[in-house]
């Protein structure tokens, strides 16, 4: 039997609340595989003031991938903030690890920092008793994403580093194939999202008891809501808040991306054309103009709908606009479920959240990933594992 295909036939659901639906999600086949991508030392070069560095190289690994692929929908990914995840058929092995060893090569030369990726078969996962589930969330009209449970991505990340040579794609890589890695569609020209209610809360939330863990993920949707309202009220990115930037500095990260290998005159070129481009886009949005098929007020529409605030991969992640009585009203809920031997959590507070995005085509399919300033993912990340530390 093909299994190549299994992702498209999972049938989407389009209430976040699916994600606690067992019905949703559908076990990995054998033969396929888990690719790691994370950034060594990003915790460091986080508490440098690189953060937007680290998320770049992140979310450039995901369009790259999807390039090489020319599909969005052939391999499920989770973006992490400072990596991504991939879980893939046996038949796209040799591009996608070409297109992350090239993104490995991006990093290094355009921001000094090293990219690991590691493979898993999902067999040597299964052999641990775990599995890996993907559903298909329909966050809008044109864009599905990956939601994932079983455990199994979490087994794979500790099989890399505890093994790291073992399940390196060096020794996966057909050395007679060179894929230039491409990054196009890869755009990062809004200006951080500035929180409305005072506060940007970054969450990892994470159940402590395998299948009974969807108890805890229940009632923190419940308590999210009972404090929140609706995904409106919460959503950290809205038509207010989201502009377009004319400074330099906020589109270094992009023009190191797109231009890697350019020549100087060509990386001026990219760069004036980026500002051209904000201008226009700019008063596309204020005026609600039309342009090549793109409708301005329509296109940031799709933009909030398109974007990943919320999102289940083995732990609940979220970035929340929040007062702060809300968030305090949120952590004293996680941290009484965390003493009762529930959950593990981390918390990463900031005044705004930073998107970067990938365009497919600029009507509809495009998707943005978003974390919360000053290293959102990360450090929250690194917080919930410092709580397991020193619960176990």
């Amino acid at each position: 039997m093909n299994n190549d295909n299994f992702y498209n036939t999972i049938k989407p659901f389009n209430s976040f609340k699916g994600i606690l639906e067992p019905a949703n999600y559908h076990q990995v086949p054998d033969d396929w595989f888990v690719v790691v991508a994370d950034i060594k030392g990003s915790t460091i070069a986080i508490n440098e003031g690189r953060y937007k560095d680290v998320n770049i190289i992140g979310a450039s690994s995901i369009i790259a991938v999807i390039n090489a692929l020319k599909s969005y929908d052939k391999v499920p990914f989770v973006f992490g903030g400072d990596g991504a995840t991939f879980v893939i058929p046996p038949a796209l092995v040799q591009p996608v690890i070409q297109a992350l060893h090239g993104t490995q090569e991006m990093a290094k030369d355009s921001f000094n920092l090293e990219l690991r990726v590691g493979i898993v078969p999902v067999h040597h996962i299964h052999k641990t008793k775990t599995i890996i589930n993907i559903a298909r969330y329909q966050m809008s009209e044109h864009l599905h994403i990956a939601m994932f449970s079983g455990g199994g991505l979490n087994v794979a990340d500790d099989m890399i580093k505890a093994c790291p040579e073992e399940y390196d794609i060096q020794s996966t890589i057909d050395k007679n194939l060179s894929i230039e890695s491409d990054f196009n569609g890869l755009e990062c020209r809004w200006n951080p999202i500035k929180s409305t209610n005072g506060q940007m809360l970054t969450l990892i939330i994470q159940g402590t008891d395998g299948e009974k863990s969807q108890d805890i993920y229940k009632k923190t949707l419940a308590k999210i809501e009972a404090i929140y309202g609706q995904n409106d009220n919460y959503r950290p990115n809205h038509m207010e808040n989201m502009n377009l930037s004319f400074n330099g500095r906020e589109m270094t990260q992009e023009l190191n991306v797109r231009t890697h290998k350019l020549k100087q005159v060509d990386r001026l070129k990219y760069a004036i054309n980026m500002r051209i481009e904000a201008i226009l886009g700019t008063l596309l949005f204020k005026y609600d103009l039309h342009a090549k098929g793109v409708e301005g007020i329509k296109y940031k529409q799709d933009a909030i709908a398109n974007t990943d605030f919320q999102k289940f991969d083995d732990a609940l992640r979220m970035v929340i606009d929040s007062t702060p009585e809300q968030t305090a009203s949120l952590i004293a809920f996680l941290e009484h479920h965390r003493q009762n031997g529930d959950c593990y959590y981390g918390a990463h507070i900031a005044d705004e959240a930073i998107i970067t995005c990938l365009i497919f085509q600029r009507v509809g399919k495009h998707l943005h990933f978003i974390d919360g300033g000053n290293g959102g993912y990360t450090l929250a990340s690194q917080k919930l594992k410092e709580m397991r530390a020193t619960q176990h």
